[in-house]
């Protein structure tokens, strides 16, 4: 039989190619997401280990800091060579009325400790002097050799401590894991003055140590720790991995979140094998009667067909190892033009398991969907080599089918139900708990669903049946017909485009529900698109200048601004009272001019407390400037926080001053470049006039931002998704082909008596198109459903929730899948009208 096998295979490689297709399709993506799973780990671990330069062993303090007898019993353990302590503080740098935070360290006592790199310049050798990471230099406007002060954080009633430094030395910005990469360097001496200026010891966490021979690493991190007690002794490796085990989380969730799409990938591609081989038992039935006429057995026939498929799945996941290899490697080539300050390996580490588990899955998955078409052969007689091909019987849906359909539906809908319930009813911070309940509901209810569908899919078809059979003619009448002939076989097809579509509208769903769940949230904490804010002091707010306004009004951009007006005094319930509490009013038409959507800002006679206050509704609040007092009750609808009308502001009296901006944008300008240019304006502006710097927030940024985070999410999944439905694809034609196969004489009568090949060819495209489209149809109806239930489970907490459907995917899902079914008739309807009438007739 292996030779019978290897003939077919030679005789049959057209429509293996679609089937090895799937598979390899599948397999790549399993291979891609293991790879790519490794590459992040190592990146991270590199990233973690540069931190410490050459250290052989990192020594940190049990409950505190280090203390100096610790540090010194480190330097004098016989083992050790060097020991430098680990000096962190975070301060602030200034420049010419510039002014930026930095994460700072002390510099390191020994050269072969030192993890920082200047790019140029030099690191500081004396008390005045600093590098500075090139970002931080560049957004001061600073180049080696200039002067800056920095300043120490001090409470909010006294003034800092300041000293004067020379810039030395531009330092390699820190990214990824690299989280103890510093962005300034100073001297240790510097260090302990300014930790203790604000009363703050001058010990430090972590101290890196080289040994004189690392030969025996872990022997001596074993004598250090059994020698010194209060102090943990790891080697760099270990602290590389503690690390990122702590944030391996994210790392899971990208292995899982494309293993996932490579699982669905097999699924799909399991049906299209099915189908597959469903064809080739089809077009040999003759010969596999052949072969029982002349000795084979049930149980050789059956084991030709799984050879078959086991050679078809080892060679197709062979391929699809080779396409995650090639494309993780692409990765790494393209990674280096990015210019990263993350150490990427270079070549990509072949790993056993990264090796085995997609050529396993994808020949497994291969050998599980031939069972059913192998078991299909062995039913061939010997005497239907003696007879034409005549379409199989069709074999009814079970009882037991049905119940487990819908036990799965009902229970695992009924659980997704009352998760999604739950999480809208129940005020919680972490809604774990129900995304997980409603995960398993949902993959019990499509299961259900997938079972069952072949009680509604059918009924489904033949409904979009009636269109063609009424607008298509002689064609679209006999392609009716024929999509529901085989329901298991079109069930199965349209199975395969139900899940991809399915797929691709729960996550389109999902990403236009967070977006307009994101503008509204966003609406609603910040009215307008940009905010330019006095800095406060220990006195309250500070006041914008006239400069700072005309300033902000001639920014290109920018459409409108409206001042906000701020008093200082006290609020009192009664009960509780707030002194030194900002009090704000801005003029309602300027507001709803510059706001998005309705902003509901306080009426007469009533004020808007914040929620932290913890005021009823209705209950009255006491405010008090100077010697004036009004009464005002509390609108827990009204925007604000101590906002009220601006005829109650004026009662006030005081002097008020303008605290903030408005700012509406023009149609189509770019919020990021208003924002930027908004900067750079009042900086230059604080550094010649002389006044404060101005606060820039942009809520229509962070709303660019996370949409784009949405929309890149969006892209990368549907592109993956896509890969499924490109499969499901590939399974129509199968099914179509088959089609063909078994109507080949009623094909033939049908041209006989006067068919023409061009309605052939549309009675196949129609029916392609009646599959195609009700697959995606009711994968599109069931992918709504899902996503808005997802998208209830992960932000009904958060506040907001405002469902969405995505009609412009929805569209481009019916094209694709109308496109996809006229696609799939190209070569069966080939096959089909290449055949003379007088042939396929002659088979009797």
């Amino acid at each position: 039989m292996r030779g019978f096998v290897l003939s077919q295979l030679r005789r049959g490689g057209g429509r293996l190619l679609a089937a090895g297709i799937a598979i390899a399709l599948g397999s790549a993506f399993v291979a891609a997401a293991l790879l790519g799973s490794q590459i992040v780990r190592t990146t991270a671990y590199n990233a973690v280990s540069a931190s410490y330069a050459n250290a052989d062993l990192v020594v940190s303090g049990e409950e505190g800091p280090l203390s100096e007898e610790q540090l010194a019993s480190v330097a004098d353990a016989p083992e050790v060579e060097v020991v430098s302590p680990v000096v962190q503080l975070a301060f602030e740098v200034e420049h010419q009325g510039r002014a930026d935070y930095a994460w700072g360290a002390a510099r390191m006592s020994d050269p072969r400790l030192e993890s920082a790199v200047t790019t140029s310049g030099s690191l500081p050798a004396s008390d005045a002097e600093i590098a500075l990471a090139g970002d931080t230099a560049k957004r001061l406007g600073l180049q080696v050799g200039d002067e800056l002060s920095i300043a120490n954080f001090a409470s909010f009633d006294e003034e800092p401590a300041r000293w004067t430094v020379t810039l030395t030395g531009l330092l390699v910005d820190p990214a990824g894991f690299n989280f103890d990469s510093p962005v300034a360097i100073v001297t240790d001496s510097l260090a302990t003055q300014m930790l203790e200026a604000r009363g703050e010891p001058a010990l430090p966490w972590r101290a890196l140590v080289l040994l004189e021979d690392d030969s025996g690493l872990e022997a001596s991190r074993d004598t250090l720790a059994e020698a010194i007690p209060g102090v943990d002794v790891q080697t760099v490796e270990e602290l590389a991995h503690e690390t990122v085990t702590a944030f391996s989380g994210q790392t899971d969730v990208l292995t899982g979140f494309v293993l996932t799409f490579a699982g669905i990938s097999l699924v799909v591609a399991s049906i299209v094998i099915a189908n597959t081989f469903q064809v080739l038992v089809a077009q040999r039935a003759q010969t596999l009667a052949l072969l029982r006429c002349v000795g084979a057995t049930r149980r050789q026939v059956r084991g030709s067909v799984l050879l078959e498929a086991s050679i078809v799945g080892l060679v197709a996941s062979a391929v699809g190892l080779a396409i995650g290899v090639l494309l993780a490697q692409s990765a790494l080539w393209i990674v280096p033009t990015l210019e990263l300050a993350v150490p990427v390996p270079s070549v990509i580490e072949l790993t056993p398991a990264a090796v085995i588990w997609p050529i396993a899955a994808g020949t497994l998955v291969t050998v599980l969907a031939a069972l059913a078409p192998a078991r299909v052969a062995t039913r061939v007689a010997p005497l239907a080599a003696l007879r034409p091909l005549e379409l199989q019987p069709v074999r009814g849906s079970s009882k037991v089918r049905l119940v487990l359909a819908l036990l799965g539906v009902v229970v695992g809908g009924g659980i997704l139900a009352a998760a999604t319930f739950a999480a809208l009813a129940t005020d919680v911070s972490d809604p774990s708990l129900f995304v997980l309940a409603g995960i398993f509901g949902g993959a019990v209810s499509i299961t259900g669903v997938l079972i069952g569908a072949v009680y509604f899919v059918p009924g489904a078809a033949r409904w979009l049946g009636l269109l063609a059979h009424r607008f298509g003619g002689v064609p679209g009448k006999v392609a009716a017909a024929n999509s529901v002939r085989n329901p298991r076989r079109t069930t199965a097809t349209a199975s395969a485009l139900l899940i991809g579509a399915g797929l691709v509208t729960m996550m389109s769903t999902g990403a236009a529900t967070a977006r307009d769940s994101l503008d509204s949230l966003l609406d609603e904490n910040f009215p307008v698109d940009i905010a330019v804010n006095a800095p406060w002091d220990m006195n309250g707010p500070g006041e914008l200048t006239d400069a700072q306004l005309a300033a902000v009004e001639s920014t290109e951009g920018v459409a409108r601004v409206a001042p906000v007006l701020t008093l200082m005094g006290t609020a009192s319930t009664g009960g509780d009272t707030w002194s030194d509490s900002a009090i704000y009013t801005i003029d309602e038409e300027a507001a709803q001019e510059v706001a998005r959507g309705g902003l509901t800002l306080p009426s007469p006679g009533t004020i808007a407390a914040p929620q932290w206050m913890d005021v009823p509704d209705g209950q009255t609040i006491s405010l008090t400037v100077g010697s004036s007092t009004i009464e005002l009750e509390h609108d827990a609808e009204a925007f604000g926080q101590l906002w009220l009308a601006s005829q109650d502001f004026e009662r006030l009296g005081g002097s008020p001053v303008t605290s903030s901006l408005w700012i509406g944008l023009e149609p189509g300008a770019n919020p990021e470049d208003v924002v930027s240019s908004l900067r750079d304006t009042l900086t230059d502006l604080s550094s010649s006039a002389g006044v404060p710097i101005a606060q820039v927030e942009g809520a229509a940024v962070e709303r660019a931002g996370y949409q784009e985070v949405i929309d890149t999410m969006l892209a990368i999944v549907i592109g993956l998704l896509g890969v499924a439905v490109i499969i499901a694809i590939v399974g129509v034609a199968n099914t179509l082909s088959l089609s063909v196969i078994e109507r080949r004489r009623e094909s033939a009568t049908l041209r006989a008596i006067g068919l023409k090949r061009g309605q052939l060819r549309g009675m196949l495209a129609i029916e392609g198109v009646i599959i195609a489209v009700v697959g995606a149809a009711l994968g599109a109806v069931l992918g709504l459903v899902y996503g808005w239930a997802g998208s209830t489970l992960l932000l009904a907490s958060s506040g907001g929730l405002r469902l969405a459907v995505p009609w412009r995917d929805l569209a481009i899902i019916l094209v694709v899948a109308l496109a996809a079914g006229l696609l799939a008739s190209v070569l069966p309807s080939r096959t089909a009208t290449r055949t003379p009438p007088v042939a396929a007739l002659a088979v009797d």
